[in-house]
């Protein structure tokens, strides 16, 4: 069920008014237990949308790792450990990696058929021998919804209790409403029990300030989402289609998919956010400014937080991380981006976007990392040290200058990304090569209308808005506190401003959303 469909409207208004009347008839129950299986039931219910047989299988998971986890203590646990992994990853192997091996297999029996220098060899020969098979000529399974987040997060929880971090979960209910829980299980933030659980066991009643701002956080998310993300989309298709490459248009579509994934993804991130904190629960933010990042290693410290944390729990720092000397530093660097890419998806394309980032996070590493980031700009204005004001000007430039160049890469990064092959990925970097250089010898050739230039120009100012937002909550949020006595009339002044603000967003976001849709670029993860 998509976040952006009117059926997700319903659901949320019908399951949560259903949720409130369940908290409410068991009021006087002990324990966690009625929280519990009010979310598993409504989390197994928005599932059931994708699929009953998606839904078997993700509830197979959850005993896999469930049962798992309860003798999985390390060291003496360490086969079970291991087996449960491996179970939980084979669906995962099988729906998004087998068929992605079969496909190149067969891709190549084709190419090699075709060659004739191969016919040459006699390859006629050995194909009517039966040497080369085609290993499948059916229809490829389709990908479960959500398959790759569950299974992350349930390995997590198993790696988590075999570590000690926490005590495994004695009830399949509570770890069902912590697997399923529905706003995050399609395309994460990815949660860890130790994060999950406590909130779970202090009986997570929703108050007001839980409801406005989690109506808040979704309409941030959809504004995002429709006005920024979708919009962005329009310049951003038909150049990576094939179609539209004319010009400054390549460029600009480079430049414009790189904001266009942040708020797609952010958009939809705010809205799991914010559905959550409907609920009670509060889940952990993926997103911090990463487009005011400072170098490679800052960039993944605020982009996809929750998976860049699992990858580093979980992969770089049992590979040897930076204990073992720094040329396993660097291999354990470029192994974690490899299979980060990977995760993205089967494609080689998503291997050279995360292999590019590896690079890079090796390469920074070998200078020095955040800490000669830090120190640019204090170098820089060395220079001028009897003038301290002048000092500080420079050192704000450099820092503002590594920005720029971080953005640069980072966008350069995202073309393979997105290029559905590795020609049409090389080919949008040729022509953006071509671009630059035509508007650096002829600037006059860089054309836009008014509502490109204008949509840019909202974009910047939403990544400054994000920043503002996190740094200085805004005040005027609808809340129940009371202010200092006197304060009352003001008080009640901001909370019906922020009340107002509230749903004339509100509206304006369902009329835009009537008026066209696309899915969220994660969902296909």
């Amino acid at each position: 069920m998509s976040f952006v469909s009117p059926a997700f409207f319903l659901f949320l208004l019908a399951g949560r008014l259903a949720y409130g009347g369940w908290l409410y008839l068991a009021r006087s129950s002990k324990g966690h237990r009625a929280i519990s299986y009010g979310l598993a039931i409504l989390s197994a219910i928005f599932y059931s949308f994708a699929g009953l047989k998606w839904l078997l299988l993700l509830l197979l998971a959850a005993w896999i790792s469930y049962f798992g986890a309860r003798k999985a203590r390390w060291p003496a646990g360490s086969f079970r450990l291991w087996i449960t992994i491996a179970l939980l990853l084979l669906p995962l192997l099988l729906f998004k990696y087998v068929f992605f091996y079969i496909d190149v297999h067969n891709a190549g029996l084709d190419s090699l058929a075709a060659a004739p220098s191969a016919r040459m060899q006699g390859v006629d020969a050995l194909e009517s021998s039966g040497f080369f098979l085609r290993l499948w000529n059916g229809p490829m399974l389709l990908l479960p919804l959500g398959i790759s987040f569950y299974t992350f997060q349930n390995i997590s929880y198993v790696v988590q209790v075999a570590r000690g971090t926490i005590e495994p979960r004695r009830s399949f209910v509570d770890y069902l409403a912590y697997l399923t829980f529905f706003p995050q299980l399609v395309a994460g933030p990815i949660v860890t029990g130790s994060a999950f659980f406590p909130q779970l066991d202090a009986r997570p009643i929703p108050t007001m300030d839980d409801l406005w701002h989690g109506a808040f956080l979704m309409l941030r998310g959809y504004l995002w989402k429709v006005l920024l993300a979708d919009s962005m989309a329009d310049l951003v298709d038909p150049v990576f289609s094939g179609g539209g490459r004319q010009g400054s248009a390549v460029a600009m579509a480079v430049l414009a998919f790189s904001f266009q994934i942040y708020f797609d993804f952010q958009g939809y991130t705010l809205i799991a956010l914010g559905v959550g904190r409907l609920f009670g629960i509060r889940l952990p933010e993926n997103f911090f400014s990463p487009y005011l990042a400072r170098g490679s290693r800052d960039f993944w410290r605020r982009w996809h937080v929750t998976l860049s944390a699992w990858l580093r729990e979980h992969i770089y720092i049992p590979l040897g991380g930076s204990r073992r000397g720094l040329a396993r530093t660097f291999l354990a660097l470029f192994a974690t981006m490899l299979l980060g890419g990977l995760w993205h998806g089967a494609h080689v394309n998503f291997l050279i976007w995360g292999g590019l980032h590896g690079l890079w996070l090796a390469l920074e590493h070998s200078m020095g990392g955040r800490k000669n980031q830090r120190t640019i700009g204090k170098e820089a204005g060395s220079t001028f040290a009897g003038e301290g004001r002048a000092s500080r000007i420079l050192s704000w430039l450099g820092r503002q200058g590594i920005r720029c160049i971080t953005f640069a890469f980072v966008t350069l990064l995202w073309i393979p990304f997105r290029a559905g092959s590795e020609h049409n990925g090389w080919q949008v970097c040729v022509e953006v090569w071509q671009s630059l250089m035509g508007y650096l010898w002829h600037p006059v050739a860089w054309n836009g209308s008014f509502s490109v230039y204008l949509l840019f120009g909202a974009a910047l100012s939403a990544v400054c808005l994000e920043y503002l937002l996190r740094s200085r909550p805004a005040s005027w949020l609808p809340s129940r506190a009371t202010g200092p006595q006197g304060g009352s009339g003001l008080m009640d002044l901001g909370q019906s401003l922020g009340r107002a603000i509230l749903v004339a967003a509100g509206v304006l976001t369902l009329l835009l959303l009537g008026s066209g849709r696309q899915e969220f670029v994660y969902f296909v993860f």
